[in-house]
């Protein structure tokens, strides 16, 4: 499967009992971020708006979408 680790709760060398989530992958075109917004900050935000995508699951990468 083509696409980018989100997540890889197994580890090299464990032993796993079958349907253990491996990994999560996510096809890297079709990547859609929900986000909670405070209702203070709305006004400040337009369609199609060029972002800045931080996240734990991503390390030190930084994504950037619109």
């Amino acid at each position: 499967m083509d696409g980018i680790i989100l997540d890889l709760p197994a580890k090299q060398e464990q032993v796993i009992n079958p349907g253990t989530l491996l990994a999560t992958v996510a096809v890297s075109e079709k990547l859609e971020v929900k986000a909670d917004l405070l209702s203070d900050d709305l006004g400040e935000v337009s369609l199609g708006q060029r972002v800045q995508i931080t996240a734990p699951v991503l390390g030190d990468k930084t994504w950037r979408g619109k």
